[in-house]
């Protein structure tokens, strides 16, 4: 399994990010701060979420928009 690297959105350090096809998710982990998401790549749901600094709303609130529509937004310049 290759990884992507990304920036950590929780402290902007390279991270990884794995596609696991078989699964249909993208887990995204960064090891300098211990950030983890797993999201369904079908339905952009968080199948798991640990984002060391962020409040449980904080994270809610960043993660109710689907990840496919967020991406798009941000390559349309829509938002942040």
């Amino acid at each position: 399994m290759a990884a992507i690297l990304v920036r950590c959105p929780n402290c902007g350090s390279p991270a990884h990010r794995h596609l696991l096809p078989l699964l249909a998710q993208s887990r995204t982990e960064c090891h300098r701060c211990d950030y983890l998401l797993v999201t369904c790549t079908r339905t952009g749901n968080v199948v798991e979420a640990h984002a060391p600094g962020l409040s449980d709303a904080a994270l809610r609130e960043r993660l109710t928009v689907p990840l496919s529509v967020a991406i798009a937004a941000r390559s349309q310049g829509w938002g942040g």
